[in-house]
């Protein structure tokens, strides 16, 4: 059985934004409260390129997030990076909903999940029923120790709703 953790993926850009302060302050020598979130990194906080990629990494670590080549490039203030890891964290919360979606789906439906994509109709696309959701909702459960509302959850009608739903309580675990 699986469960779904969810430290830093409930965290506001504030509050991301004080750990990056806070991370940066450390590798700087410098009181956290000292550094501004509208600081350039590079410019106003003496960060080269190389202090710049172990920040990243220990922001990594500390929020579990993965951040892209284009957020280590453009993102030149500490409030900047908060917004590019904040976005980078709700990506995983929608990639983490899909995929519980399609293990799921996997598991009570016994078929591929190749076709299971954003925008697909539950029920003309992939041809699902409201037993076979309740399957796919009781799979879940079972799986991920969630609570899932049946009657909620066999009103979506669109993977997209499945997904949101399913972000929403992952949050909330």
């Amino acid at each position: 059985m699986q469960h779904v953790t969810t430290t830093s993926k409930c965290m506001s850009v504030t509050k991301i934004c004080e750990v990056i302060v806070s991370v940066i302050g450390e590798y700087i020598d410098r009181d956290p409260a000292t550094v501004e979130q509208k600081a350039l990194i590079e410019k106003d906080l003496g960060v080269d390129a190389f202090l710049k990629a172990e920040i990243f990494s220990e922001l990594e670590n500390r929020l579990e997030v993965n951040l892209d080549e284009a957020a280590f490039h453009t993102s030149t203030t500490p409030i900047k990076l908060a917004h590019a890891i904040f976005d980078a964290l709700r990506r995983e919360d929608r990639e983490d909903a899909l995929r519980i979606f399609r293990e799921g789906y996997r598991e009570a439906c016994q078929l591929p999940v190749a076709n299971i994509t954003l925008g697909k109709s539950l029920y003309f696309d992939l041809g699902l029923d409201s037993i076979s959701m309740m399957e796919i909702a009781e799979a879940i459960e079972e799986r991920y120790c969630l609570s899932i509302d049946i009657q909620e959850f066999c009103r979506r009608e669109k993977v997209d709703s499945v997904v949101n739903y399913l972000k929403q309580l992952i949050k909330n675990a």
